[in-house]
Formats: structure tokens, C-alpha cells, sequence
């Protein structure tokens, strides 16, 4: 149930905390992404003595011949090579069941003779010690995955309130967690998954100074002290923040943190059109076009209309001036769209991509995301309904 390590020896603690990369969404190329890894992450773990995986490395159950399992395998690869040659701990957190699945068990026998790793599958708790050249208070790490059978949140801390009793602990230093928190949720209550956590909850599990890093909703964000790292990569037009990582540094038991920035996360591009007249709206839209995908060319852009012939006119002018950016239309008059066209839908993208019984609930929720169906269900419920309707 706990384990004692040791990390280089350092003035101070840095970790570095990413995830939800969902390798193998359909919205995501695994190359793309790996890039993207490779150029923002890395240089960051040159100096981490822990490099925490927040959970949902893979967005749904995958082939291992496929393109994104090839790309998860380098990742991983990549990052074992890394702690082996500096001594850098990392620690894999088990995500959403009906992402990450049980594929990320067998990550751990990818490790090299001296990385230092460890795939969390279960709550349990870990100390960290030696990571100051004279001996301090060590540092007491809780793990929460999210591949958990309590059925409520408050089942979820009694457990962990058991798990310190097991190992003679009163608050842990660092929570890594993956799940949510009512906070982060853009929703009504009675949407909320019955395992939706408040931070009245974890404040007498994790010290006064201490930190509780998460995974699993998209948005990065910061409250009190729970920091949400989001997605590395945006995968819909729910999602145009800053994408990224977090960053920790702990001196003197004191935390600070740093958002580093993924600038290459692809494009999605909500615009309004602004004007009196046809023209003028046309016009605005062009140049808003403009800004938003130069020089790249490539994205998605959903385009906000007012009257219903505006929609044809606005995806005209986008498909003349940019055919390799994905349009979609949204009426400002109506609060969801019954219809979707196939203008809509980048085939070659799906191409790849057969529903089963592992990722229809994922299938499900994107669909009903693209086609503007959502209002404010969350995520989780739909998935979750899915799969409740498959078992029965």
C-alpha cells in the first residue's frame, strides 16, 4: 500500500505533471502529437526529479499495430530513457476506464534496467525521501485513479481516510488524482457524476501548504490548491484555452507552479461575425480568418450565424479561403442544432475508427458534441449511460 523512494539529491523539488493526451482520438494525429511532446514537455524533464502522468494516455482501446499505439509506445519509450540516464521517478496514474482501459498496466514492461517508474492502478500512498542534500520532513504522495468501484465521493475519502490509517499518516503533501472536482464542472448538480469531489472534501486530507494535482478534465485551472493540467492537445471547440502542463517546484515546503504552454495545440476557432449588413459581416469574417489561421492554414473553426442563409454564405467563403479548415455553423437564436451535415465530419479522420463496445460511449459523446447536442451533460454521464445500456 506504500512505498519509500528515493530521488536525486537537489535544493529543491521540481515536478512536472501532464496527461489526458488521448492518443488515438480521432480529432488527434499520434504523430502530431508526439512532435508536440517532444518539443514542449521534454526539455522540462532535463532537471524533474518526478514526472507525474495525470491519466487517459489513450483515448480509447487501440490495436497494437495501430498509429497510436505506435506513438504511445515512443513516448513512453522516450521518457523511460530519460529517467534511466537521470534518475527523474515517473508515476503513471490509471485515467477513465473507458479510455485508458487496462492498456496502460502493461506500459511499465516497457522500462529500461534503471528507470524508475511505477503504473498506480489503486489508491495508495508513497513517500519520497533524500530529495534535499541534508534529510527534511520526507514528502507523502496519495495516488487516486480513476478505474475506482465506489459508487459516491464520500465512499471514494472514507477509503482514503482508511488508507491513512494504514500507513500512520495524517494529511499527505501532494494528491495526484485523476477525476472531478465540482469546481471545474460547467454544469447543473443534478448533472454531475455521483464521484464528483469538492474541495471541502480533500481539504483535511492534504496539508495546510500542500498541493492536489488532477487529471481528467480538459480545461487547466487553479482553486485554492487543486490545479487541473488539462489536455496537452485541444480535441473540440469546448476546448480553446491555453494548452499545456504544469510545472512544481517545491523549496523550503513551500509550492510554486508554472503553466507551460503547448503552442502548437491545434486550432479551434469559435468566430461571431460583426456588422450591419451582409457585407460587412462577410467581411469580418474574412479577416478574422485571416488572423486565426495564418500561416498554418489547417483547424476547425464553428461559426456563430444569426439567420439561416448566413450559415451556407459563411461556409462557402471558408471552404474558398481555407478548404483544409473543418467548418461547422451554430445558430445564436437556437441553444442546440438538430441536424449535422457530413460537411461537418472529417471522414479521413474516422476512417480509422469502428465502434465497439470499449469506445461507443466516446463515439457517442463526440458525436453529440460535434453536432451541438450536448447542452450541459456532462462527459461522464453520457459515457456512463452507455455502458450501463450495454450491460444490460
Amino acid at each position: 500500500m506504500m512505498n519509500q523512494m528515493q530521488i536525486l539529491n537537489s535544493n529543491e523539488l521540481k515536478v512536472v505533471a501532464a496527461g489526458d493526451f488521448h492518443f488515438g482520438n480521432p480529432r488527434l494525429q499520434g504523430e502530431d502529437l508526439y512532435h508536440r511532446l517532444r518539443i514542449y514537455l521534454y526539455p522540462e524533464l532535463e532537471h524533474a526529479q518526478l514526472l507525474l502522468l495525470t491519466g487517459d494516455i489513450y483515448n480509447q482501446l487501440v490495436t497494437v499495430s495501430s498509429n497510436a499505439n505506435y506513438y504511445v509506445f515512443r513516448f513512453i519509450r522516450d521518457i523511460f530513457a530519460i529517467s534511466a540516464q537521470t534518475g527523474m521517478q515517473i508515476r503513471i496514474l490509471h485515467g477513465t476506464y473507458s479510455h485508458d482501459r487496462d492498456q496502460v498496466r502493461s506500459l511499465g514492461s516497457l522500462a529500461f534496467e534503471k528507470t524508475r517508474v511505477k503504473v498506480i492502478n489503486n489508491i495508495e500512498g508513497e513517500v519520497l525521501t533524500d530529495w534535499l542534500p541534508t534529510p527534511s520532513e520526507p514528502l507523502k504522495i496519495l495516488y487516486v485513479p480513476d478505474n475506482l468501484q465506489y459508487k459516491n465521493s464520500g465512499e471514494v475519502v472514507e477509503h482514503i481516510k482508511d488508507v491513512y490509517t494504514c500507513l500512520g499518516w495524517d494529511k499527505a503533501d501532494l494528491i495526484l488524482g485523476h477525476g472531478a472536482f465540482a469546481h471545474a464542472l460547467n454544469c447543473a448538480a443534478e448533472h454531475m457524476p455521483p464521484c464528483t469531489y469538492t474541495i471541502e472534501q480533500f481539504k483535511p486530507l492534504v496539508t495546510d501548504t500542500g498541493i492536489i494535482v488532477m487529471g481528467h478534465i480538459h480545461t487547466p485551472s487553479h482553486r485554492a490548491n487543486v490545479y487541473y493540467c488539462g489536455s496537452f492537445d485541444r480535441m473540440s471547440h469546448g476546448e480553446e484555452e491555453n494548452k499545456g502542463f504544469y510545472v512544481f517546484t517545491r523549496k523550503d515546503n513551500r509550492w510554486s507552479s508554472r503553466f507551460c504552454v503547448n503552442k502548437e495545440s491545434y486550432k479551434f476557432i469559435t468566430i461571431t461575425p460583426q456588422g450591419n449588413t451582409v457585407d460587412e459581416r462577410t467581411a469580418d469574417l474574412t479577416a478574422k480568418l485571416h488572423q486565426a489561421f495564418e500561416p498554418e492554414k489547417s483547424g476547425w473553426v464553428r461559426v456563430i450565424y444569426d439567420e439561416p442563409e448566413l450559415r451556407g454564405i459563411y461556409q462557402r467563403i471558408c471552404a474558398a479561403l481555407y478548404p483544409n479548415v473543418y467548418f461547422s455553423g451554430k445558430s445564436s437564436k437556437d441553444t442546440v442544432s438538430s441536424t449535422i451535415e457530413l460537411a461537418d465530419i472529417n471522414l479521413e479522420l474516422a476512417d480509422d475508427i469502428r465502434p465497439n463496445v470499449n469506445n461507443l460511449g466516446e463515439l457517442v459523446y463526440q458525436f453529440l458534441l460535434d453536432a451541438n447536442l450536448l447542452s450541459s451533460i456532462p462527459k461522464d454521464k453520457i459515457t456512463t449511460t452507455v455502458s450501463d445500456l450495454l450491460k444490460e
